[in-house]
């Protein structure tokens, strides 16, 4: 007896169109307020908020898409995460980039450093108080490659902070060469992701693969052929029915399984396998359009709202922009830990992190010419303590070690997921308060 896939539901269409519903509604509005009001405080923010509404959504167009994408090409979880690290980087890389070519540097890399404060102790942290975290040995890939530059990353701006108080380096992070090096350790990190350095061992113990036993030569890629087979026998004793493979395949590997099997496969399935990667990919560059939009959207408003309320820019950076460009991270992250997919909440963050120092302040640096605000240094020019600078500097630091120590050991972490959460929420509130104070 044969079964095929039932129609989607009202409701299930229903969810799928919200998030496009509120990206319109949100980037909308926002935008006529923008054009249609004087700029007050009370305008901006409230076209500020319509803007991360629509940052919100299309987050999660993005995110969307990207998991279909990464589970049509049977990508591991933790490769997908770092994926959609990458991809929620974007709202960072554009804010900053506006921010810098606008002259409010402070706000541009004040988003850098709070997103990446953000992310461990709020898109990390606050799902692991909700949901609670179990994570058995040997259940997550490695991820010490990621662990190790996310680290590496994380402390790069504290560490050039230090050096300019010490006279080893000037603040102007072009002279020091710093933009230039997050950039090659960019393009080294993208290329061992490429080559594979991630993988040769696991971060936790699990038992050796076994190996298959050989069998005769194919025609096909080996990592092609086990999955796509076993779909196209099914798909002949049913003679009816979709195919789902997650591996590419192409005219030819159709062909070669037609003469394999002694099979006909039909061409409206050959267009189901050979089509199956645009409409991802369509919905991905929307939902980074949208992103990108909506953190023009945003930068501009906060910065309006910010110079209204009378307050320091770098300060709107490290906290209120810095979370609005980190909800595609939270979301992302609520929703995995939903899911059980602790490994793609883990990639997230890590992928994240990494690419918003090293790609994101990097171009700022060399491109932009952007400088470190004066929010991180540690002293004032009378040689008195920076409190900014201690702040900003010292909770990168505990937020980078923070996340550094969960990813080196999620399944002891396991243990006491809720309180390590609740923890790193308790550490993100307390950020807030003395940036407040202190930049108020």
């Amino acid at each position: 007896m044969t079964t095929s896939t039932p129609p989607a539901s009202l409701k299930q269409k229903t969810l799928a169109a919200l998030p496009w519903a509120a990206a319109v509604t949100g980037l909308g509005g926002a935008a006529a307020i923008n054009q249609t009001m004087p700029n007050t405080v009370d305008t901006n923010t409230a076209a500020l908020g319509l803007a991360i509404a629509g940052l919100v959504a299309s987050s999660k167009i993005l995110g969307n898409a990207a998991e279909d994408f990464g589970n049509k090409t049977g990508m591991p979880g933790a490769a997908l995460g770092v994926m959609l690290g990458f991809m929620s980087s974007v709202p960072e890389l554009a804010v900053t980039i506006n921010a810098c070519l606008q002259g409010e540097a402070g706000l541009g890399i004040g988003n850098v450093t709070g997103s990446n404060i953000a992310n461990p102790f709020l898109a990390m942290a606050l799902p692991m108080m909700i949901f609670g975290m179990k994570v058995a040995d040997g259940t997550i890939d490695n991820m010490s490659y990621d662990n190790r530059f996310m680290v590496g990353a994380g402390l790069m701006i504290p560490a050039l902070a230090m050096a300019d108080q010490f006279g080893l380096a000037s603040m102007d992070m072009v002279n020091v060469m710093p933009g230039y090096a997050m950039l090659g350790l960019l393009g080294a990190y993208v290329y061992g992701k490429v080559k594979g350095w991630d993988k040769p061992k696991l971060a936790l113990a699990r038992p050796a693969p076994v190996k298959p036993v050989p069998a005769e030569p194919s025609p096909l890629p080996k990592d092609i052929e086990k999955s796509l087979i076993k779909r196209l026998e099914q798909l002949a004793a049913e003679n009816e029915g979709k195919i789902a493979a997650a591996d590419p395949v192409t005219n030819e590997t159709f062909d070669a399984l037609e003469k394999k099997l002694g099979t006909e496969i039909p061409a409206a399935e050959r267009e189901t396998y050979l089509q199956k990667y645009a409409g991802p990919l369509a919905r991905m560059g929307i939902g980074a359009a949208g992103l990108i939009a909506a953190a023009d959207l945003i930068v501009n408003n906060g910065t309006l709202a910010a110079t209204g309320a009378g307050f320091d820019p770098t300060l709107v950076g490290t906290i209120a922009v810095a979370v609005g460009t980190s909800l595609p991270e939270i979301f992302i992250n609520i929703d995995a830990f939903a899911r059980k997919k602790y490994d793609q909440a883990f990639g997230n963050v890590l992928g994240s992190n990494v690419f918003n120092v090293l790609m994101i302040a990097g171009v700022a640096a060399v491109y932009l010419k952007a400088d470190l605000p004066e929010a991180f240094q540690l002293l004032n020019e009378d040689g008195g303590v920076n409190l900014k600078g201690v702040v900003n500097d010292g909770f990168l630091i505990a937020a980078t070690l923070y996340m550094g120590a969960l990813a080196k050991n999620p399944a002891a972490a396991s243990k006491y997921a809720r309180l390590i959460g609740a923890a790193g929420v308790g550490a993100y509130a307390g950020f807030t308060g003395l940036s407040y104070v202190l930049g108020g």
